[in-house]
């Protein structure tokens, strides 16, 4: 992820909440005063801080950056202690991981919303009880919410597994590791700790 982005970059990707024409963007940046700096590149003109634009803005980013990691095919295994990479996950336990972490990321979309992260684990959870996660686009929550459990005798997710994954996202250093993290422990393993804290920076800072 980058740190800072010109106009051009900003339009380029096509985010929801923003102008994708170069002007619409300076104009909005004008307007709303974000950080910026001069460009040092071919070309001149301004760039803008990432942790200055928006915070809707920074959270589309982020779960677009995510979501594109989550689906790729990792080339490089990514090593955690107990000697467990992304590798040597089955489709099942990757099907898990992948769940699990868009879960975290929708509760990090309502803690925009509501306000706090326990405002949005407790709506998530609620939601889920009775079958009415949102569906966006291909995405159905719910089917989501289902594969991210490791027992489907009950409807939905309780608040304590909804914390536990938030936290384990906030704890890793990169998508490969929460991915690893997240994922079931096979037999015999105990809990890995993750090497890093530094997975996708301020992902979820404002989330309490």
């Amino acid at each position: 992820m980058e740190k800072w982005y010109s106009a051009q970059e900003l339009a380029d990707l096509n985010l929801s909440i923003i102008p994708n024409t170069k002007a619409g963007v300076i104009y909005r940046a004008k307007k709303e005063c974000w950080e910026n700096r001069k460009r040092s590149a071919k070309g001149g003109g301004l760039e803008y801080a990432f942790d200055g634009l928006p915070k809707k803005v920074q959270t589309e980013i982020k779960a677009r950056e995510l979501k594109a990691l989550m689906v790729a095919d990792i080339p490089k295994a990514v090593m955690v202690r107990g000697e467990r990479d992304i590798d040597s996950l089955n489709h099942k336990q990757r099907r898990i991981a992948d769940s699990r972490v868009l879960m975290a990321m929708l509760v990090e979309c309502y803690a925009d919303e509501l306000g706090t992260q326990d405002k949005a684990i407790k709506h998530v959870n609620k939601l889920s009880r009775i079958g009415a996660l949102p569906i966006e686009g291909t995405t159905d929550y719910n089917t989501v919410c289902e594969n991210a459990k490791a027992r489907t005798d009950k409807t939905g997710v309780g608040v304590r597994k909804l914390h536990e994954w938030v936290l384990e996202a906030r704890r890793c250093g990169s998508a490969s590791e929460v991915l690893a993290v997240m994922s079931p422990n096979k037999q015999g393993r105990s809990k890995m700790n993750v090497l890093s804290a530094l997975w996708l920076p301020d992902f979820f800072k404002n989330l309490s």
